[in-house]
């Protein structure tokens, strides 16, 4: 994979309890389209 369209984006989990499924949100204003791979690495918290 070309490490220049690496782009990072916070993104918040959230948990459907219906589907019981964590889902997260991509901001409309990110670049990423439906279809696309991405990876989501956990921040460190608190």
């Amino acid at each position: 994979m070309d490490s220049k369209g690496i782009k990072e984006v916070i993104m918040k989990v959230w948990i459907n309890k219906k589907i019981n499924q964590k889902l997260v949100t991509i901001p409309k204003s990110c670049d990423i389209k439906e279809g696309e791979y991405v990876i989501i690495k956990k921040l460190k918290t608190k």
